[in-house]
């Protein structure tokens, strides 16, 4: 699957936990620069403390309240850090791909490291391919794996909230996205 040409109206929606509310970025987020970067509308729909769970619960109503057309989704950390099983980290996720795909939203899935790792966890390219979405393996993991990004053990602090929404920017760019 390719991301579509986002045009000048195009809505984005991250879609997430606090990685993608901002949590430990001094009111910055991910989101608020990659609006800032590609200047098109991104919604910030990140919630601190869901899991893969919660945001299959949420998804279907945000995805028609905001009628999106780009979904940016990043979860599993809670998951990671609770303990979920990975069987159902994987149905979930794979859940809300269907919810997207039934949507007719585009998805970009942005991979996180498991606990303790410094990599992007194998999980999310394999559930990007399974559900027909695409995979970023890059964007979240420098933020999360070095400490001058962090704000605390779990979170990005400003800088790495911005390096994230850099790299998501020039990923759209090299892919010629960010069309008039």
């Amino acid at each position: 699957m390719t991301l579509p040409a986002l045009h000048e109206s195009a809505r984005i929606l991250a879609f997430g936990d606090s990685l993608t509310d901002g949590t430990g970025g001094a009111g910055q987020s991910y989101p608020r620069d990659l609006a800032r970067l590609i200047r098109r509308e991104v919604i910030n729909a990140g919630l601190p403390g869901q899991t893969t769970a919660d945001g299959l619960r949420r998804l279907p109503q945000v995805l028609r309240r905001e009628r999106p057309d780009l979904l940016i989704l990043c979860l599993g950390i809670n998951d990671f850090l609770q303990g979920v099983p990975r069987h159902q980290m994987r149905a979930n996720l794979l859940a809300m791909l269907e919810t997207a795909r039934l949507a007719a939203v585009p998805v970009l899935l942005l991979a996180i490291p498991a606990r303790g790792e410094t990599e992007a966890d194998p999980l999310f390219a394999e559930v990007a391919a399974q559900g027909g979405a695409v995979v970023d393996e890059q964007a979240m993991i420098e933020a999360l794996s070095r400490a001058s990004l962090k704000a605390d053990l779990v979170h990005p602090n400003r800088e790495g909230y911005r390096q994230i929404a850099e790299y998501i920017a020039a990923r759209f760019r090299a892919a010629d996205l960010l069309t008039e």
